[in-house]
């Protein structure tokens, strides 16, 4: 699989991770229907996962689907086991998802309680449909007399946004502490998205002094967000996400000085189980084997063998390419030890560092001033700005959101054509929306004589103030 993937961009490969496995375990997705995958390649990349040892989530679905359907015993013994189950986001299951609860509800064992929202239903490409829950729920003969009115998260004004953009029966109200922050949305027009954040978003945060850990740039797609954190981080504003790292991700040592300079940092360890991924990263990069046995008592105790000398190395180098260089040493000589990583690759660790360097020079990082806490902000991001897709963004809450690139042709997709295709575009700008808590600024642009904002914004009634 690394072979046959390894000359990949992450242009060819995201396709790939579009797709899912479907009921009769064919594959499906937008990388199918608009992408460069096809069903035999699909199945091809299967094939090698599974002789990898690999499998991913919509794989876990459809096996665990299969055994219910050939061993309908184990139905039993969950139905028997659990007397309620509790569903939350029901409207992004998937008819492999239904088709599970279907069998385990025929032993009528156990009871269900669904909540969802039908206007953040935004994984269609996924295989979730609204229609499926509202399917399962007559299936079950659910009540559906409950109705979930009261917004905890957002202030009224932008509780109103929202219900303009999608009106809810009953109306939503912001109730609580929410019903106290009165701040209206703010839409601007400008002519890069950039300009939105430096010169509307982070004076309006720093006003209300709302710190910027808890602030987020959201975006359609995330080839949108990298131009701005890299604008960002020039301008030493903490970032987290696309384009918010200095260097390359992938360097081998990179994920570990993270998770060691996070830790670093911090006066407890409950940064161990990031640790301890980091060696199993290193260990596929390094060796291309899968060692699940990193997660055990050895495991652990190599892992706090990694920090405690992070920690003391911090103390006689704290400049953070000093630590780096030192600490890439001492972890390989550390995982040798452990007998996790052999004597000869000792080097590819402290070569990523080198790799990491060159990377940040290439990028104008004052790597001169790099401090740790600069590499532990990736592991642990509390003061960083956000960088979220709006897909992403689902679940989350902010104190202050910015949704940037709110064009036609992102939101709604160009490839749009169908009424639904639209209809979810609008439901993806409703959640966008619906993530923040205080403030809310919504900013198109205008790189192109063809950019034109998005139609949800006339929608949603925001004003323009620029």
């Amino acid at each position: 699989l690394r072979q046959a993937c390894s000359s990949f961009t992450i242009f060819a490969t995201e396709p790939y991770a579009s797709i899912s496995m479907g009921l009769d375990g064919e594959p499906y997705g937008p990388g199918i229907e608009r992408g460069i995958v096809t069903a035999p390649l699909a199945k091809r990349l299967w094939q090698f996962m599974l002789a990898g040892g690999f499998i991913d989530f919509s794989m876990i679905l459809y096996y665990s689907y299969q055994i219910l359907q050939q061993h309908p015993f184990v139905a039993t013994g969950v139905a028997s086991k659990f007397k309620w189950f509790l569903v939350d986001e029901f409207q992004d299951t998937t008819a492999v998802q239904i088709e599970i609860f279907k069998a385990i509800f025929t032993h009528k064992q156990s009871g269900f309680f669904l909540v969802g929202d039908e206007n953040q239903s935004i994984y269609g490409f996924a295989g979730a449909r609204p229609a499926l829950a509202q399917d399962f729920a007559t299936h079950i003969e659910a009540s559906l007399d409950y109705a979930l009115s009261g917004n905890f998260r957002s202030g009224p004004r932008i509780v109103d946004v929202a219900e303009t953009l999608i009106a809810r029966t009953p109306r939503m109200t912001s109730v609580g502490k929410a019903a106290a922050f009165t701040e209206a949305p703010i839409y601007v027009h400008v002519n890069d998205p950039k300009v939105a954040i430096t010169d509307y978003f982070l004076p309006w945060v720093e006003a209300q002094n709302i710190p910027l850990g808890k602030c987020a740039i959201l975006a359609p797609w995330w080839t949108h967000l990298v131009p701005i954190a890299r604008h960002l981080r020039a301008l030493g504003v903490p970032v987290f996400g696309p384009g918010a790292r200095p260097y390359q991700r992938k360097r081998t040592f990179a994920a570990m000085a993270e998770q060691l300079g996070a830790c670093v940092e911090q006066e407890h360890l409950l940064g161990l189980p990031g640790v301890e991924k980091a060696i199993f990263g290193i260990l596929q990069e390094v060796l291309g084997i899968t060692r699940f046995d990193v997660f055990s008592y050895e495991g652990r105790r190599t892992a706090l063998s990694l920090v405690y000398e992070a920690k003391k190395i911090a103390d006689w180098k704290p400049g953070g390419l000093a630590w780096l260089r030192a600490c890439s040493a001492e972890s390989a000589e550390i995982l040798a030890r452990d007998g996790w990583l052999p004597e000869a690759d000792k080097w590819l660790l402290r070569q990523s560092v080198n790799e990491m360097e060159a990377d940040m020079v290439r990028r104008n990082v004052d790597v001169a001033n790099l401090e740790i806490a600069d590499l532990g902000l990736f592991a642990n991001p509390d003061r960083a700005i956000k960088l979220i897709s709006l897909h992403n963004s689902k679940g989350r809450e902010f104190d202050a959101a910015a949704l940037v690139c709110m064009n036609e042709g992102s939101v709604p997709h160009f490839s749009a054509r169908t009424q639904s295709e639209f209809d979810e575009a609008r439901r993806l700008m409703y959640v966008g929306i619906s993530r923040a808590k205080k403030l809310l600024l919504i900013a198109s642009h205008q790189m192109d004589y063809r950019d034109r904002p998005s139609r949800f914004i006339a929608e949603c009634g925001v004003a323009r103030t620029n």
